[in-house]
């Protein structure tokens, strides 16, 4: 892709199959952090595809500062890892489930729910709150159940026809998790 100041990040990926994002600083001299990588895989038997996300531990995203690195302990513990959280068969429906505190509505090969890899960084000990995407009742933070759903950090469901809801907690951001959902699109 060509510098620009007006590229804030930009997503790339490699031979492997596997995904990239990229911030763009646009300082002097200009530099380019990674934010996020994506691997995906196929589940070994089953139709399902998985995923693991790994994000950097010397960035941190501040809504006043934008990306800013970090320093201190929590950078010497690592990077955290986030991956696929498996769903389970249901006899009686014929098909896997996961529960999306009612956030997806409909069957596809792109829904899928991330969780903290065993031993990766958390941030704070409190489980996750999800930020809501919008749709029909627009943006807002999730609350009670539908709000904490056991450690998942990012959710992306089909909701009608031309409808997903994205939804994510700490430690990642916006662009990170769009970044994730946009790399299932080859999913089918």
């Amino acid at each position: 892709m060509q510098d620009s100041q007006q590229v804030i990040a930009e997503m790339s990926r490699n031979k492997d199959g596997d995904f990239a994002l990229w911030y763009n600083d646009n300082g002097h001299p200009p530099s380019r952090r990674a934010l996020c990588t994506i691997a995906h895989d196929a589940v070994k038997d089953t139709p399902l595809y998985s995923m693991r996300a790994s994000l950097p531990c010397d960035v941190v995203w501040s809504p006043q500062r934008g990306f800013t690195k970090r320093t201190g302990k929590s950078v010497a513990a690592g990077n955290p890892c986030l991956r696929t959280k498996m769903p389970v068969w249901n006899e009686e429906m014929q098909s896997y489930t996961l529960d999306y505190g009612g956030r997806a509505r409909l069957a596809s090969a792109k829904n899928f729910q991330l969780e903290l890899a065993p031993g990766s960084v958390e941030g704070p000990e409190a489980e996750p709150e999800l930020v809501r995407g919008s749709s029909r009742s627009g943006r807002r933070k999730g609350k009670g159940r539908r709000g904490r759903l056991d450690g998942v950090v990012m959710q992306f469901g089909k909701y009608d026809d031309n409808t997903f809801n994205l939804d994510f907690a700490h430690p990642l951001c916006g662009l990170q998790a769009l970044a994730i959902a946009l790399s299932t699109s080859g999913w089918r």
